[in-house]
């Protein structure tokens, strides 16, 4: 796999409800590139073997996550940002974060209808694509997660992807995008989906 080469390195946000189909994307998109990713799934896994997600628990988990990223500002590359980020307010200090070390920010919107995302969230499976560190959601859980989610404006620094297309399209929508918004190599991907059966990527 290669890198993407960017003219100037990007943060990629990837926000949506429980059950979007985040972590799926996240875990593909930076299979394909190589690209560093920061998952809050991962963190928790690690450092919780039950996940309540207490302001307590969610502290720690945002802690971790925060040193992981100031080293990724500090290195200078493309890294994306799975979780955490679902309210305007943690979003704008990523951006803020993000303009000091000459980042540039690239939301992505995983959207879902939410039988679909509700199903999903409270019926996670290991073998599942991006269910590998999460827990299955009480329903109470995904009903707060849900009403906590703030869906962040559509402008020109935000694409949005369906979390019921494949791989392969999903991929192509926020590749166009990240085209559009400066001067981009894309490398070839692999024929074959990084993520089990949920698509190819096509070119």
């Amino acid at each position: 796999m290669e890198a993407l080469t960017l003219s100037s390195p990007m943060v990629v946000m990837v926000v949506g409800g429980p059950g979007a189909g985040k972590s799926f994307f996240a875990g593909a998109f930076a299979n394909t590139f190589g690209a560093a990713l920061v998952s809050r799934d991962k963190i928790r896994w690690t450092l919780f073997a039950n996940h309540t997600y207490s302001d307590n628990e969610n502290a720690m988990v945002d802690q971790v996550a925060d040193l992981l990223t100031t080293e990724l500002f500090r290195a200078g590359k493309t890294f994306i940002l799975d979780g955490g980020y679902n309210t305007k307010i943690t979003r704008e200090e990523i951006a803020k974060r993000a303009k000091k070390h000459n980042f540039r920010v690239l939301t992505i919107v995983v959207q879902v209808d939410e039988p679909t995302a509700k199903h999903r969230a409270e019926n996670r499976h290991e073998n599942t694509p991006g269910d590998h560190y999460k827990q299955s959601l009480t329903a109470a859980q995904f009903a707060k997660q849900t009403k906590d989610y703030q869906a962040p404006e559509i402008d020109a620094g935000t694409v949005v992807i369906s979390g019921k297309h494949n791989y392969a399209t999903q991929a192509r929508t926020v590749l166009k995008k990240m085209i559009e918004s400066q001067n981009i190599a894309v490398p070839v991907p692999p024929t074959s989906s990084p993520r089990g059966n949920r698509g190819t990527f096509i070119q």
